[in-house]
């Protein structure tokens, strides 16, 4: 179990998605400000309770999907109590406000009580892999449970 204890701002940081390794992260209310690149890159386990502000995420490398909360999942992923506001762009790969692709090995994914209020744009032209979405860019996996999720602005 991971858990935030106050806010953090990654604005002018150098930040490396780390996996998320069946773990919890419980931001606990708190925000991350400034994520220039997906929290976390391989996502399994849980995100609960996050403000992801101000995220100003742009990829142009292929084969690499993005998302304020993960890149991509594996196993079993649970997003509770989340909102993300910014700008994610990308021109190779799947992008979306929470997650940008979820992979082949994902068994399900629950998204519950969310709200995406963030400019989502793929200027992409690569066949199948240019994809955007307010929460979720694309996924292989059709167990997905979407309850009490809110997406503001559109995709593009």
């Amino acid at each position: 179990h991971i858990a935030l204890g106050e806010n953090i701002s990654l604005n002018n940081e150098t930040w490396y998605g780390v996996n998320l390794n069946g773990k919890t992260f419980d931001g606990r209310g708190h925000t991350i400000s400034g994520i220039k690149q997906p929290l976390f890159g391989i996502a399994d386990g849980t995100v609960k309770n996050l403000v992801v502000s101000d995220a100003a995420i742009k990829e142009t490398s292929t084969g690499t999907p993005v998302g304020a909360i993960a890149g991509k999942t594996s196993g079993t992923f649970v997003i509770q109590n989340c909102y993300v506001n910014g700008k994610l762009s990308n021109a190779n790969d799947a992008v979306g406000g929470l997650v940008g692709e979820v992979s082949g090995g994902t068994t399900s994914v629950q998204v519950q009580n969310c709200v995406v209020d963030a400019e989502i744009v793929n200027t992409g032209d690569y066949i199948n892999k240019s994809l955007a979405g307010g929460l979720i860019g694309h996924s292989l996996v059709l167990k997905l449970r979407l309850k009490n999720v809110l997406r503001l602005e559109l995709s593009k």
